[in-house]
């Protein structure tokens, strides 16, 4: 098996883009971030990229890095043994250690920014196994067989009392969120601290199963049901990118938010064709 991935990531009606992303296809090891730097606050941009930066660096200094030699800014990856779930849940409660420290010491070193925060969520393949988690309101949805079969909770106050959550699209309280990057866990000791991530159990990855990754500007304007429908008529995850992003501009008007997404899709490693 592997994975394709496509990615879009814009201003919108904002005149700056405060989401970020990382991502990486490998062999054996595959990731993908993205963060949202939280509208309001001092240097949102600074904020999600600091985060990513920070997530991806941790998850590379966990496996085993090989100078490939090519002028390319990505490091080439090849994979440990298939890691147990234990493992791949370690390696990403460490990404989200590392982000949520970048941005405590980033407004340590420059306190004009203190008032840094961002969202995250991530992805990571080790083999045949993935396992996601996320801190805010920026979603995963996990499809096979052209369903959804899940997605992240909302770590707003709305949709963490309500069980299970309802739609918060019209919600006006969505945004007021418990969870960001960046809000210093006043007990240290907390297992849910201000900026500890959700971590969903590991699952095994098949040919036909497909992930969207994507900031609250751009799942707002897109229902659950059409993102069923546009993955079931596209032909690669750019096209399934595309045809979400043309409901969102039919809808999106004046000072709209930024909206960032990741597509990524599970073929067969001999398919000679992305469809699903």
């Amino acid at each position: 098996m592997q994975t394709v991935t496509a990615t879009v990531s814009r201003a919108g009606g904002r005149s700056r883009n405060e989401d970020d992303l990382r991502w990486r296809d490998g062999d054996a090891i595959s990731y993908w971030l993205l963060a949202d730097g939280l509208g309001g606050h001092a240097a949102g941009d600074v904020a999600a990229r600091l985060a990513v930066t920070a997530a991806e660096q941790m998850l590379l200094d966990a496996i085993k890095v090989v100078d490939s030699g090519s002028e390319s800014t990505r490091p080439s990856i090849t994979g440990d043994q298939p890691a147990g779930d234990a493992e791949l849940l370690a390696r990403l409660r460490r990404a989200f250690a590392g982000a949520q420290h970048a941005l405590l010491q980033g407004m340590a070193d420059a306190p004009g920014r203190a008032g840094m925060r961002a969202t995250l969520v991530a992805a990571l393949r080790i083999g045949e196994r993935f396992a996601w988690g996320h801190v805010g309101d920026s979603r995963l949805y996990h499809f096979s067989e052209r369903r959804l079969r899940a997605m992240t909770r909302d770590h707003s106050v709305r949709a963490m009392i309500e069980m299970p959550p309802r739609d918060v699209r019209a919600d006006a309280a969505r945004n007021h969120l418990l969870r960001v990057l960046g809000e210093a866990d006043t007990d240290t000791g907390a297992a849910a601290g201000a900026g500890a991530p959700e971590l969903a159990a590991p699952i095994a990855a098949r040919p036909g199963d497909a992930l969207l990754l994507c900031s609250d500007g751009w799942w707002d304007h897109i229902l659950e049901t059409e993102m069923e429908l546009d993955l079931a008529a596209a032909r690669s995850p750019a096209e399934w990118l595309q045809r979400m992003e043309d409901r969102l501009l039919e809808r999106a008007s004046g000072d709209y938010d930024n909206y960032t997404a990741i597509a990524v899709w599970c073929v067969d490693q001999n398919a000679a064709r992305v469809d699903l």
